[in-house]
């Protein structure tokens, strides 16, 4: 089991948004941590607020049309030999497609599947209910950033987290969970 973990995730940026030349302030200017607040996670180990015990990362392809159906408490293996990882509670779900083009996405949720299909015993998560419920990804997307208590899993009722290819080609991604073991 793993023994350590230390996560910082930093969202930083800045952008310029220039108006006409008659207006009396003729830009916008944004700078994350500035005049715009610092996005910042730092996790830790341990089960207390702003820590977790372990993740899951890993580089995945799913094919046109299919569903990618996880078993948060049992089903992975992470990159340290940690096989039949049992989440307790998931504090971070990031998402990055790998080469998005505007065409490619991905469906995160209980409700993600193909014409709504739900999946048998489904993570809630942050979502309120599983009919109907997910969050399309074009690019990259933070699904979950609860670092205080997370939301819970619960083995064999509310445990498989779904992603669903609703496109016709495949889809590479990156996936990291971050919870509590």
């Amino acid at each position: 089991m793993s023994t350590n973990l230390n996560l910082t995730l930093n969202i930083t940026g800045n952008g310029t948004l220039a108006g006409p030349s008659d207006i009396t302030t003729p830009s916008s200017v944004i700078t994350i941590g500035n005049n715009w607040p610092t996005m910042k996670t730092t996790l830790t180990y341990g089960t207390a607020a702003n820590q977790a015990k372990n993740w899951y990362l890993k580089k995945r392809t799913l094919a046109a049309g299919a569903n990618d159906d996880l078993d948060l408490s049992g089903g992975l293996t992470n990159e340290v030999g940690d096989t039949g990882i049992i989440f307790l509670a998931i504090k971070v779900l990031l998402i990055a497609i790998l080469s998005p083009d505007g065409v490619k996405k991905l469906k995160v949720g209980p409700g993600a599947g193909a014409g709504g299909t739900l999946v048998a015993n489904a993570f809630i998560g942050p979502w309120a209910s599983a009919a109907s419920s997910f969050v399309q990804i074009d690019n990259f997307g933070l699904p979950i950033n609860h670092p205080w208590g997370g939301y819970a899993v619960t083995a064999g009722t509310a445990d498989i987290l779904r992603i669903n290819n609703p496109g016709a080609g495949s889809v590479d991604y990156n996936l990291l969970i971050v919870g509590t073991v």
